[in-house]
C-alpha cells in the first residue's frame, strides 16, 4: 500500500487521515490514532453527522479490530449492530483497556509504554486524556498494576501484576467461548490452496464455524502480532502439517499454551515426516481435500460442538407438547 495524506480529517477522531493512493478504489483509511478502517462510500455523510460519543466508540473499536488482526468496516446499514460490539459501561471499558495492555506485553513483568494521546482509543476515551488517567489509577488501586508512572511531559508506563494476568486469562477464556471462528495454521504455498479452499474452509463451515487464516500483513502491523491476536481470539485452531511449515508448529504450540483446542490434520504422503512432538496427537489423515472436508466437519462437531453459524438441527429440537 502507498499511503498519502487525505484532504479530509479522520471521520472518527478528527486527526490526520491517509488513503491508499496505490488503489483509490479501496475504502481503507489510516489514522495515527484510530488505525486502519473502512467506511462505505455511501455512508460518509452519515458518519459526519454522528455524535461524538458514537465516534469515540467507533474509534475504540477500530483500534481493537486492528489489534486483533481485523479491519473495522463502517456502514450506515450496519451502524447499530457495530455499536453493540463496543463496551457500554465503565467497567467493560476498563476490562477492554486491561486486555489492550496485555496485548502489548510480550512477557510478564514487561514495562508497557503508551502514547497518552494516540492510545486514547484503547480505553474508548474519545479525546479525554483524563479518562485514560482514571483507568490507570483504577487498575493500580485494584492491584492489577505493579507499577504505574505518568510524569508531566512523559508517556505513561505500567507493568501488569500477577493478579492482572489472572483476570486477563479469565477474560480471554470467556471471549474464546463466545468466538465464532477457527484459526487455520497451514502452508501458504500456492500448490496447497485446494487444501484450504476445498477441504479446511468448507469443513469448518459445515460445522457452523468461520475459518480464518493469515497469509500476508494487510493491517499495517507485524504479521506475527496479527497471527497471535487471531489465535487468542479463536474458539479453536486447525493445524495442517502438510509441508511441515515451521509456523504451523509455532501456532499450534501457542494455541496449546493458551488452552485452546487444536485439531491436527496432515495429508497422507506427508505423515511420515511429522516431527516428534506432534506425533503424540491424533491427526486427521486424508488423501484429498474432499476427504478432509468430511472428516474435519465430523471431528469439529464431536469435540468442539456445533458452531453458532449453523442453523438449529430440527432433529435436536424439543417437542412443543
Amino acid at each position: 500500500m502507498t499511503w498519502q495524506v487525505d484532504s479530509e480529517p479522520c471521520r472518527l477522531c478528527g486527526g490526520v487521515l491517509e488513503i491508499d493512493r496505490e488503489d483509490e478504489r479501496t475504502d481503507a483509511r489510516r489514522c495515527r490514532t484510530c488505525g486502519i478502517y473502512e467506511v462505505d462510500p455511501g455512508s460518509v455523510e452519515f458518519l459526519k453527522k454522528c455524535d461524538d460519543s458514537s465516534k469515540a466508540l467507533l474509534s475504540g473499536l477500530a483500534r481493537e479490530y486492528q489489534d486483533r488482526g481485523r479491519r473495522l468496516k463502517i456502514s450506515e446499514n450496519g451502524f447499530a449492530d457495530l455499536l453493540k460490539q463496543a463496551p457500554d459501561s465503565v467497567p467493560e471499558k476498563l476490562n477492554r483497556f486491561l486486555l489492550a495492555l496485555a496485548r502489548r506485553s510480550s512477557f510478564p513483568g514487561q514495562a508497557i509504554e503508551l502514547d497518552g494521546l494516540k492510545d486514547l482509543p484503547l480505553a474508548y476515551a474519545g479525546k479525554e486524556p483524563q479518562v485514560l488517567k482514571f483507568f490507570f489509577k483504577e487498575l493500580k488501586a485494584r492491584g492489577l498494576l505493579s507499577r504505574f508512572d505518568w510524569d508531566a511531559g512523559q508517556r505513561p508506563v505500567c507493568v501488569l501484576s500477577a493478579e492482572a494476568w489472572r483476570v486477563v486469562g479469565e477474560s480471554r477464556e470467556k471471549r474464546a467461548i463466545r468466538s465464532d471462528f477457527a484459526f487455520v495454521a497451514m502452508s501458504s504455498a500456492p500448490e496447497h490452496r485446494s487444501i484450504y479452499l476445498e477441504g479446511i474452509a468448507p469443513g469448518v463451515g459445515d460445522a457452523g464455524w468461520r475459518p480464518t487464516r493469515v497469509d500476508s500483513d494487510q493491517n499495517g502491523g507485524k504479521i506475527d502480532d496479527v497471527v497471535i491476536a487471531q489465535i487468542r481470539d479463536a474458539r479453536f485452531i486447525v493445524a495442517d502439517f502438510t509441508e511441515h511449515r515451521g509456523g504451523v508448529y509455532f501456532e499450534s504450540g501457542l494455541a496449546l499454551g493458551l488452552g485452546l483446542p487444536v485439531i491436527w490434520t496432515c495429508r497422507q504422503d506427508h505423515l511420515a515426516k511429522l516431527h516428534f512432538d506432534p506425533r503424540q496427537f491424533n491427526h486427521l489423515v486424508y488423501d484429498a481435500p474432499a476427504d478432509l472436508r468430511k472428516k474435519l466437519s465430523s471431528r469439529i462437531r464431536a469435540f468442539i460442538g456445533r458452531g453458532p453459524r449453523l442453523p438449529d438441527d430440527p432433529s435436536e429440537s424439543k417437542p412443543a407438547f
